[in-house]
């Protein structure tokens, strides 16, 4: 079978990984410079994008050190701070703030930093981003701010449930048309719920934050239809 770039891809990844543990990264990726730019099939994600993910901060430091683009995107526009401040990495967005990443940013649906922050609803995170100069008032695509997302959020969970309640007839209450009920119920053939992960923000606690860090409570989004 013929190699892939994601063989290549995977096998530069796990030898940096591996490298990095044992106190070499920096002399890896002198010795494979191209680790710096080459990018996963599919989604484009670059070596920096699968270590910030995986919350290796001493990695992240090392190809930082080495010139890896701080804000390299992959193909949905999505930067390794926008994925740290998704998954509650403190330390980790500290230290691409630090390293200069873009709290500007928006990825391809225009979503901000503050978009992606809503799904942990961390204290300290937002602090940090709001201090680097987040815009706690900026829109997505939809015309919703980060505060209408989790009004958003909050109000379709109440009306559908979380992923693992949601049912045939909540979908049919909330008007759900047959081309969509016929494909949940295809995805429930195909996805054991009980083994998701059931974590999920305090929305109320989140808009709290975003409030008390200066958020217009008023201010939804121009798009927002939350009700």
């Amino acid at each position: 079978m013929a190699k892939t770039e994601n063989d290549e891809y995977f096998k530069l990844l796990h030898s940096f990984r591996a490298a990095s543990h044992q106190g070499r990264g920096p002399a890896f990726i002198s010795e494979h410079p191209e680790i710096l730019s080459i990018r996963s099939e599919g989604v484009q994600e670059t070596i920096l994008h699968y270590v910030a993910v995986e919350n290796g901060l001493e990695g992240v430091r090392e190809l930082a050190a080495a010139g890896a683009e701080i804000d390299c995107r992959d193909s949905y526009g999505t930067t390794p701070l926008l994925h740290s401040a998704q998954l509650g990495y403190r330390e980790l967005v500290a230290l691409l703030l630090e390293l200069g990443a873009d709290v500007t940013s928006r990825d391809m649906e225009d979503r901000t930093v503050l978009h992606y922050w809503t799904s942990k609803c961390d204290e300290t995170i937002l602090k940090l981003l709001v201090a680097a100069g987040a815009d706690l008032h900026a829109e997505d695509d939809m015309g919703e701010t980060p505060l209408g997302l989790l009004h958003s959020q909050d109000l379709r969970e109440q009306r559908v449930g979380p992923p693992e309640q949601i049912s045939v007839e909540g979908l049919i209450r909330m008007g759900f048309g047959e081309e969509t009920i016929k494909n949940f119920r295809e995805l429930q053939t195909k996805v054991d719920f009980s083994s998701m992960d059931r974590t999920r923000p305090d929305y109320v606690r989140g808009r709290e934050l975003l409030i008390a860090a200066g958020a217009d409570p008023e201010n939804l989004g121009s798009g927002y239809i939350g009700g």
